[in-house]
């Protein structure tokens, strides 16, 4: 049998999910939310811990962009077919399709405002 209880903060009834319980979920979360910013109002970061997270965001940015780099030079291929190697062929039809945003997929399915 589940216990029910009614929220101290707006009244109405709900099944206890434990035993001290005594505000529905959403007051429940509405109140950790005023919590979580009186205190955050009363503790703000220092100046110094401020600067060190925002050093440490650039630098973060700055070893990833040098990584990415890295990578880039190792993996770089041209995407034309220059491939002179092969069967000896008669002949050989190569077609280039030029890349286009409008016929991407991502372009395609990419929501808008209006659905």
């Amino acid at each position: 049998m589940t216990r029910v209880i009614v929220c101290r903060e707006c009244g109405m009834r709900v099944a206890a999910r434990g035993p001290g319980q005594r505000y529905c979920e959403v007051c429940s979360e509405r109140r950790d939310m005023l919590r979580k910013r009186l205190w955050a109002r009363d503790h703000p970061p220092s100046v110094a811990q401020s600067a060190r997270n925002v050093e440490h965001a650039k630098r973060r940015i700055e070893l990833a962009r040098e990584a990415g780099a890295l990578i880039n030079q190792k993996e770089k291929q041209s995407i034309a077919w220059y491939d002179s190697e092969g069967p000896d062929l008669l002949w050989q039809i190569r077609v280039a399709i030029p890349f286009s945003y409008a016929a991407s997929k991502n372009h395609i399915y990419a929501l808008r405002k209006a659905g």
